[in-house]
């Protein structure tokens, strides 16, 4: 339940493997289509699952998965309709028509979708993006519809998801989780039982420090005697000063 920003993220060209996981870390923001173009030489010929870094949901990858090789394209997007971010024109059969046409000259049939973050790629199609360079994947995808290359829409239903990516969502999510509002993975069900306050028993608490609401504490963290905090993360290693008042904030080391 505990995450951190991407954008926090230092990035260093190294390449790390363990244990058959392999962390690429970039010594520049390559964006999300410049890292999957490094990442290319350790994909083989099977069609790869992305999956955004900053999103939380309840959607079953495996059928993602099968409805790629079943539909045969060459890029699969899982979509939904979440109004805040519709922007993605499919037609009646699923298939993606276009990136950024206006929705109020959208034909019959046709709608407006939001791109989840989740999608299936055939890494053939990567090899259009250029090496050590900044790149969107959309831009990627934008190119491969002009040379009539075929994406398809996996459209969840009935589905839990959100983006953590802005302050704001952080932490509603973690308030939702520790309060049991929203879908827990198996991971995190022992953990969100101490809600509403977790991380207790990474450090000692002085008897006048008082937690409100909600509150999520990392490994090493320091709350110092008389401070306040409420509906908050306090990242591993960071301290809280004494006497300070924290409330819907990020606390970082």
């Amino acid at each position: 339940m505990h995450w951190r920003s991407p954008a926090l993220t230092c990035h260093r060209h190294i390449l790390h493997q363990e244990e058959n996981i392999i962390l690429q870390e970039e010594k520049k923001i390559l964006g999300t289509g410049g890292g999957l173009r490094m990442a290319l030489p350790h994909f083989g010929r099977e069609p790869v699952l992305v999956v955004n870094g900053d999103i939380y949901h309840s959607i079953n990858y495996r059928d993602v998965y099968r409805f790629h090789y079943e539909a045969g394209t060459d890029v699969t997007l899982v979509l939904h309709d979440y109004p805040r971010f519709n922007s993605i024109i499919v037609d009646e059969n699923g298939w993606i028509l276009s990136f950024d046409r206006p929705e109020a000259v959208s034909a019959p049939g046709e709608r407006s979708l939001a791109f989840t973050g989740i999608h299936v790629i055939n890494p053939g199609v990567l090899q259009t993006v250029q090496q050590d360079t900044p790149y969107c994947i959309i831009d990627c995808y934008r190119k491969l519809l002009q040379r009539g290359g075929s994406i398809r829409a996996y459209l969840a239903t009935g589905h839990f998801w959100t983006d953590m990516g802005t302050r704001a969502d952080y932490l509603k999510l973690h308030g939702d989780l520790l309060g049991k509002k929203v879908p827990l993975y198996d991971e995190l069900i022992q953990a969100a039982a101490a809600g509403p306050f977790m991380g207790l028993d990474n450090i000692p608490l002085d008897r006048y420090v008082k937690l409100l609401d909600w509150v999520c504490i990392g490994r090493g963290a320091v709350i110092e005697p008389g401070a306040t905090v409420q509906r908050s993360v306090v990242w591993d290693d960071a301290i809280v000063p004494a006497g300070s008042v924290i409330k819907d904030a990020i606390v970082t080391s």
